[in-house]
């Protein structure tokens, strides 16, 4: 599937000599007259990559970087800026406000197409980051989920082992012949009774805070 490429600039003239450009090479060109409309255009799950005209009214290039730098609604974008002004403060101002890639007028085609290629690995390094990233945030709170499942159950552990040592010793007493004849049979029913009580309650209360099992993206 072809790359869409944004090109952002008021003049129809070169919009239309870069649509050349890039529609010969493969690319799928989505064109916008202004910063503005351009801004809309990737908020709305628009292209990776932007062709942005430095000279433009209201909105210039470089106030275009700063804004797509600054809105989260807005994935990772490559940014190259196109102007004719040759201008080290210019290129440095546009890099700081978030440009990829700076390009003078008039280019050449094979430069232009090797810098969408390399803004294409890019956002493909950016991506491949993002992802990584995510995986190990969802590694980690699976590690802590992990840990106190652990805990809790270290916790049961050591609540259960009274009442089982109560059933353990009671058990020992039943076969007696002399507990029967003194009502200790009876007595001993009624604690087991209450501690296979006290164990059901443990478990339930287990069940019931134990975390839900992550899910990995």
């Amino acid at each position: 599937m072809p790359s869409r490429v944004l090109i952002v600039d008021d003049d129809p003239m070169l919009r239309q000599l870069l649509q050349a450009h890039l529609t010969t090479a493969g690319y799928e060109v989505v064109e916008s007259c202004s910063g503005a409309e351009g801004l809309a255009v990737l908020r709305n799950h628009g292209p990776r990559i932007a062709l942005i005209d430095y000279d433009m009214p209201v909105m210039n290039g470089i106030e275009f970087c700063r804004q797509v730098r600054a809105d989260l609604a807005i994935p990772f974008t490559d940014l190259i800026i196109l102007t004719a002004h040759i201008e080290r403060a210019l290129t440095i101002a546009a890099l700081d406000s978030g440009a990829n890639d700076f390009m003078t007028k008039p280019f050449h085609r094979g430069e232009l197409l090797a810098r969408l290629r390399a803004g294409e690995h890019t956002v493909r390094l950016h991506d491949q980051a993002a992802q990584a990233a995510q995986l190990e945030s969802e590694r980690n709170r699976l590690l802590d989920t992990i840990a106190g499942m652990q805990q809790s159950l270290a916790t049961l552990g050591q609540e259960l082992r009274t009442p089982m040592a109560s059933l353990e010793a009671m058990a020992q007493h039943l076969p007696d012949a002399a507990s029967r004849s003194t009502g200790q049979w009876e007595k001993s029913l009624a604690q087991i009774s209450q501690e296979i009580q006290r164990l059901s309650a443990h478990v339930d209360e287990l069940s019931a805070t134990a975390p839900a099992a992550p899910k990995i993206a």
